[in-house]
């Protein structure tokens, strides 16, 4: 990632939803694994939900893999992604 510190804005989100082999990206991205964690706050994680319901899915008709969303802090973020590791949750 080129500029990983790179703050999500509106626009940024716009030009990405707006990019159709981004979206492919993420769709295919997510549908490659049986589960899958995505992290950070609904700027970010509001990106992945348009990006899917772009291509026909909604939180309702999400195929199979399980995704599973964490929002907050940071520190809750990590608790969190350490038991989604280890399979308690």
């Amino acid at each position: 990632i080129k500029n990983y510190d790179t703050i999500m804005t509106p626009d940024r989100a716009q030009k990405l939803l707006s990019n159709k082999d981004q979206v492919n990206r993420i769709n295919n991205t997510l549908l490659g694994y049986e589960e899958v964690i995505v992290q950070g706050s609904p700027k970010y994680s509001s990106v992945i939900d348009k990006a899917m319901e772009s291509a026909g899915k909604t939180k309702t008709n999400y195929p199979s893999p399980n995704i599973k969303k964490i929002e907050g802090s940071y520190l809750n973020m990590r608790g969190q992604l350490g038991k989604f590791l280890r399979g308690e949750e």
